[in-house]
């Protein structure tokens, strides 16, 4: 199935209800696959009732925030709680997500508390593993921002949980959702350009990753607080630009072509 992003991924969970999209329906870079039974019979009733999917966000940085204004917009979709453990991003996602939601610093509590039926995650790359698995444990259906883990090891230990849980998941890889992007993707199909036998990708960005820290550097919490909030700089939280940059382009090629690098 299409990564479709955001808002395809709350709809996809509602059409899961139905029996012919209850098959796996095998996805490209990501993962969106069938409800199980739990799945099914839960957004059944929500259905049913007219409910939205309860929906909440970890991580609401500046991604997380965005991705928090944005699930605002769709009706099929209810915040019902953001999580962050640094306070000034938490104050940000509470104003986005709206009055009813609640506020967590703590990502267990927070699952166990309010029961979410889906979680975006939307935090630093390596704690998408942990928090995916954890999700998932608790019946949620998941949207992981890219990359989708940090190491390969923990990507096939989570698509192996996924399928087991048969559960929603999806990986934010957002050129999937975008319409000149679907476009090129026809016409590859219908072979109007031929036969690709070379992909040139570029991207264009003239700014720097270091963000800065609200505390003096003779402060005792400046070097945590330093290497929490520029930990893309930093190799055992980052896989550097080809991960957080080229992993569009990459996942570009892979789904224009159906060949793996």
């Amino acid at each position: 199935m299409p990564n479709l992003g955001l808002f395809g991924w709350v709809k996809t969970m509602f059409e899961s209800i139905r029996p012919d999209r209850r098959e796996f329906l095998a996805g490209s870079a990501a993962l969106v696959l069938g409800g199980s039974k739990t799945w099914t019979d839960k957004l059944a009733k929500a259905e049913a009732q007219g409910e939205p999917v309860r929906v909440a966000v970890v991580g609401t940085g500046s991604r997380g925030s965005y991705l928090t204004r944005r699930l605002a917009t769709i009706e099929s979709a209810k915040i019902v709680a953001v999580c962050d453990n640094y306070p000034p991003h938490l104050e940000i996602g509470k104003e986005g997500a709206g009055e009813d939601a609640l506020a967590f610093s703590d990502y267990g509590r927070m699952l166990r508390s309010v029961k979410p039926d889906a979680v975006v995650v939307a935090t630093p790359l390596h704690t998408h593993f942990d928090l995916s698995m954890q999700a998932l444990e608790e019946g949620c259906a998941v949207f992981c921002e890219k990359t989708m883990c940090y190491s390969s090891d923990q990507a096939r230990k989570l698509e192996n949980e996924v399928r087991r849980k048969k559960a929603v998941f999806q990986v934010g890889l957002q050129r999937r959702s975008n319409a000149v992007y679907t476009r090129a993707k026809e016409l590859v199909d219908e072979g109007m350009l031929g036969e690709i036998t070379s992909v040139k990708c570029q991207w264009h960005r003239n700014g720097s990753w270091r963000r800065a820290v609200p505390v003096e550097p003779t402060d005792a919490s400046f070097p945590a607080l330093e290497r929490k909030l520029n930990w893309r700089l930093y190799d055992e939280y980052s896989r550097g630009l080809m991960t957080e940059l080229a992993s569009h382009q990459l996942d570009v090629v892979t789904w224009m072509t159906a060949l793996y690098p």
